[in-house]
Formats: structure tokens, sequence, C-alpha cells
């Protein structure tokens, strides 16, 4: 199956915003979210598949690391915090 869509795996509406104050960004077996809201937020990660298989918190006003032991692969993100959604495809290897 090819996925063209966000939602086709997740079920969730993405939304996306060139002026959110959330950036969620992996480096290897890091993910990386810069959250420069007020608001601390969640980070749901989503297999392939559409299963989420990770859930993280994530602090206000600046960077938090996450390390995950995930193995490689396309992983889609959705963080949440009390004003900005944001859903992004990352790519860990």
């Amino acid at each position: 199956k090819i996925v063209t869509n966000v939602s086709q795996i997740t079920k969730l509406n993405p939304v996306y915003s060139d002026n959110t104050t959330l950036k969620v960004f992996s480096s290897q077996q890091t993910i990386f979210v810069d959250n420069k809201s007020d608001a601390n937020g969640t980070l749901q990660l989503y297999d392939v598949a559409g299963r989420m298989i990770q859930k993280f918190s994530f602090t206000h006003n600046g960077v938090t690391t996450l390390r995950t032991p995930l193995p490689q692969g396309s992983y889609v993100s959705v963080a949440v915090t009390g004003n900005d959604k944001l859903t992004t495809q990352l790519i860990i290897h």
C-alpha cells in the first residue's frame, strides 16, 4: 500500500501550518520537538499501518529530545499543544 495522505494511516485530519510554534524533526534514533508555545504537549508516533506505537510528553518554550529504540523506517508524528497541532513524517535510521 502506498500512502499518499497522512490521514490514510492515522485516521486523523492533518493540520499543516507555516506559522506554527511547533517543529518536529529527527536525527538517527532521536526525535526533537521544538515547542515555542507556553503550553506543554504530547507527541504520538504512528507506524505505516496507522498503529500508534509510542506517546511522549514534551515541555514548553524549548527543545525536547526524545530518544527511541524504534527500528529503521518511516513514521508519522502528531504533536499537539493547547493551541497547535502538527503532523509530520519522520524517517528513523
